[in-house]
């Protein structure tokens, strides 16, 4: 069986004088007819050759990207290391949701509404003021019966993280009972 160039897959110029070194290929070339045997060596030459030269961009890629990234980490250490150093807030360019500065802390405490206005992130609430918002719970499922946690926080101008201690206290006191699962959760009173 003899095949001709339209089988063949031609590497550019460049490629073929690198891979075709013997004279029986370089002739079978020109004469442009190979046989199966000359044909295979040549076409897995080829394609290793690509699959390295791609390999090879790849990998310079990825090395420069992990070499940006690095430099950026640094500086990023670097200025966080001095702000603490001076006292200061890193520059509002970096920290993610640090850098939104003094808003945060009244946006949150607009959002929590009167229950939790004084208090910092993080601070344990009294048990007075866990037990004033069971009562609130108590009385506005009872009064609404069937809502879902986020209706009756937003009944309520509280959150939904504000009532998630005073309805686990209703509920293990079998003062309440939910009807759904998760997010459908609907609370009645008994």
């Amino acid at each position: 069986m003899v095949w001709t160039s339209k089988h063949l897959i031609a590497p550019s110029q460049d490629l073929q004088s690198q891979f075709v070194s013997t004279p029986s290929i370089r002739h079978a070339l020109d004469k442009q007819s190979c046989t199966p045997a000359l044909t295979l060596p040549l076409r897995m030459n080829y394609s290793h050759a690509m699959a390295n030269n791609l390999d090879d961009r790849i990998r310079d890629r990825v090395e420069q990207f992990a070499a940006e990234l690095a430099e950026l980490i640094r500086e990023s250490a670097m200025e966080t290391v001095s702000a603490a150093l001076a006292g200061a807030r890193p520059s509002p360019g970096r920290g993610g949701r640090r850098a939104a500065g003094a808003a945060a802390p009244a946006r949150a405490a607009a959002a929590r509404g009167r229950a939790g206005a004084a208090r910092e992130k993080g601070a344990k609430r009294p048990p007075d003021e866990i037990e004033r918002l069971t009562t609130r719970l108590f009385d506005y499922v009872k009064g609404n019966p069937g809502q879902r946690i986020e209706q009756i926080a937003d009944g309520m101008g509280t959150t939904t993280k504000e009532l998630n201690l005073p309805a686990k206290k209703l509920l293990a006191g079998k003062q309440l009972r939910t009807k759904g699962q998760k997010r459908a959760t609907q609370y009645f009173a008994r």
